[in-house]
């Protein structure tokens, strides 16, 4: 009761310092520092294991993903449905790309050069490449044109050369993650001894 007496007596008092806290809040978001388009873009959009993934980086990639998705589909409109897809498989990949990279770099896998280039060139070419150097007429996969495609590589539209360095950027990326799978499989074997005393 002497309390609530105490605050009738000193309400004014209090409503000033109310009011004056009220509006150095209101006025600190006008007042305060702004941070310019520019500075937003190279906000952090997320942070993984420490590493921060920066929005210009994430933009840029999405971009990317989506100017392929123009060619592919030789449509300049893309669905809303489609574009959120990317957005988050893009995050997604950039995620995995730091999380499996540490392991990576911990258990020292990696894609050689020679690897590479018989996921490319080699007997049995990665799906990537099937997929993507198909004779457009009769639909089968022809190794002379990845061939001659690479021969002529200097001489190609910048445009074509990003596209073909994202692929193979995507298949060196499968590649060490189906030797990190094979890696983890092999390594919780059971023999058929103990699955058979566990049975």
């Amino acid at each position: 009761m002497a309390v609530i007496s105490r605050i009738r007596k000193h309400s004014t008092l209090l409503i000033i310092i109310v009011g004056v806290a009220l509006a150095s809040f209101v006025l600190g978001d006008f007042l305060g520092p702004r941070k310019s388009k520019s500075q937003q873009q190279f906000a952090n959009v997320g942070v993984v294991n420490g590493q921060e993934i920066t929005g210009k980086e994430f933009n840029n990639k999405v971009e990317e993903s989506l100017e392929i998705q123009r060619q592919n589909s030789q449509s300049d409109n893309i669905s809303s449905d489609e574009a959120f897809s990317i957005r988050q498989s893009i995050w997604d990949q950039m995620v995995s790309e730091i999380l499996l990279g540490e392991q990576y770099e911990k258990l020292g896998l990696g894609v050689s050069v020679d690897e590479l280039d018989d996921q490319i060139r080699g007997v049995e070419p990665h799906n990537y490449i099937q997929q993507n150097f198909r004779d457009p007429n009769t639909g089968t996969f022809d190794p002379s044109t990845v061939t001659q495609f690479l021969q002529n590589f200097n001489q190609l539209d910048p445009s074509i050369q990003k596209r073909y360095l994202m692929l193979e950027k995507m298949i060196k990326d499968d590649r060490a993650r189906t030797k990190y799978n094979n890696l983890i499989g092999y390594g919780y074997y059971v023999p058929t001894v103990f699955a058979q005393k566990d049975y």
